[in-house]
């Protein structure tokens, strides 16, 4: 059974690790991954992740690209353009 959720509150960074910890499977679409992007978001193997990594967006750092980077060692499939 899948579960879908859909956060924006106050709570999300408190709440939003348990749920991905607790997760078989997790797809996510992020718009922006910071510089502690792969610490808040604890994707493991098997898990996808949309990103934007457009030139400007990396270049204006609002992606950095060594946090994407972490969650492909961890085996997340990442999707971006580029």
């Amino acid at each position: 059974m899948s579960k879908q959720s859909l956060l924006i509150n106050d709570n999300l960074w408190r709440v939003l690790p348990d749920i991905i910890k607790t997760s078989k499977h997790v797809d996510a679409a992020i718009a922006y991954f910071g510089d502690t992007g792969a610490s808040l978001l604890p994707l493991k193997g098997g898990d996808r992740l949309v990103v934007d990594m457009s030139p400007a967006t990396v270049k204006a750092g609002s992606t950095n690209p060594h946090e994407i980077a972490k969650l492909v060692k961890r085996g997340v499939q990442v999707f971006f353009a580029a």
